[in-house]
């Protein structure tokens, strides 16, 4: 029989429309239904993929703790069944990590993943069952699409959630190495450097973590492939765009923490008027150790206004995870702040000294409003 895609066999014709009035009875809602057709595709045809994986996405859909296990069971199985299919075990991927992520700390017993390359059995040996399947899962599609850059990324992450750094930097450092000489370097290769940098950073390899950062810097600022209309801006430029913003900011504040002000200030590059307000903060703390209080000043402004805005959202009932996770970011921003004025103390400026005040009024007011949240939902 003709081989359909991943290798799985070619369903008979009957057995094609059952899978087929299942997956319409998905998109009408009644799921029910949809698992008695997809079993008796499965009694028919016990190695037909598309069953088990459809299946799979039911389950997860449901909720419940005991449906998603059954929904990696059954990825694994339409994986297993579709070997050389990239999407299977990606999704297996998926499945696994977000399994791992649920697990109480100590909820499954560490082994080490069944990978061929034997230099990462020793490394991964504290990896968790589900840990264990997504790297698995995440090998395959790499051997499959060996420029897969988000493959790399989620394995380098699973070494970073052992606090294993080194390993989730040399992940990376070999799978960029392989991309050498394999043509343009794509949007996702460009990331990864951002990645890179991050994890060579927490392993103490500063000088790899900045020539990453450089590099992708240097990388990012070519405009990527024009289709259709030629001018036309591609999701890819914007991508590029903000690679490049970010490794700026990173690089600015790796040279910062080395005491590189200059460095710091050539990273960022010129002022713009919309500029980010992480970049504005970092910034300033450049011109105020470069003596320029009224500028350090300037910059920082925004984030007192940013504080006070969010600390009056928070009050008119504004909640929701975005407005928290940017509660984080803006505390963040804070003690960045405040750390500058810690390490120029005492030749802080009178100047510097009314932003400061006005700074850690902002902060108090988003602290108290964060905090009255709470209170309501403990209520």
């Amino acid at each position: 029989r003709k081989r359909a895609r991943g290798g799985a066999k070619k369903l008979p014709a009957e057995v094609a429309a059952l899978l087929g009035e299942a997956h319409a009875e998905v998109i009408g809602g009644d799921e029910e239904r949809a698992i008695s057709l997809l079993g008796e595709v499965v009694r028919r045809v016990p190695e037909a993929p598309d069953a088990y994986a459809t299946l799979s996405e039911i389950y997860e859909g449901r909720g419940a703790a005991e449906d998603e296990a059954k929904a990696l069971q059954l990825a694994l199985v339409a994986a297993h069944l579709a070997p050389s299919d990239a999407t299977a075990w990606r999704r297996v991927a998926v499945l696994s990590m977000e399994a791992a992520r649920r697990a109480p700390a100590d909820g499954s017993t560490p082994s080490p993943p069944r990978s061929p390359r034997s230099g990462a059995l020793s490394k991964a040996a504290a990896f968790t069952d589900d840990e264990r399947v997504a790297f698995d899962a995440l090998s395959r599609v790499l051997k499959l699409d060996p420029r897969d850059a988000a493959a790399a990324a989620d394995i380098a992450a699973l070494y970073a959630s052992r606090n294993m750094p080194g390993a989730a930097t040399d992940e990376l450092e070999r799978f960029l190495a392989k991309q050498d000489g394999a043509g343009p370097r794509t949007t996702d290769e460009i990331s990864l450097d951002l990645v890179l940098a991050e994890h060579a950073a927490a392993a103490g390899r500063a000088a790899l973590a900045k020539e990453a950062l450089a590099r992708a810097l240097e990388d990012a600022a070519e405009p990527a492939p024009q289709p259709g209309a030629a001018g036309a801006r591609t999701d890819d430029d914007a991508r590029r765009a903000e690679t490049r913003q970010r490794a700026a900011i990173d690089l600015a504040r790796l040279l910062y923490d080395e005491g590189d002000f200059d460095g710091a200030r050539r990273a960022l590059g010129s002022r713009r008027p919309d500029e980010p307000l992480d970049v504005a903060v970092v910034r300033g703390a450049c011109e105020a150790r470069a003596g320029d209080a009224a500028r350090a000043t300037e910059d920082w402004r925004g984030l007192v206004r940013q504080c006070r805005g969010l600390a009056q959202a928070l009050a008119d009932g504004g909640g929701g995870a975005d407005v928290e996770d940017y509660y984080d970011e803006q505390a963040r921003l804070v003690d960045a702040v405040l750390d500058a004025l810690g390490d120029l103390a005492p030749a802080v400026t009178e100047q510097m000294h009314e932003l400061l005040a006005a700074l850690l009024d902002a902060a108090a007011r988003l602290h108290g409003a964060r905090a009255a949240v709470e209170e309501d939902r403990a209520g």
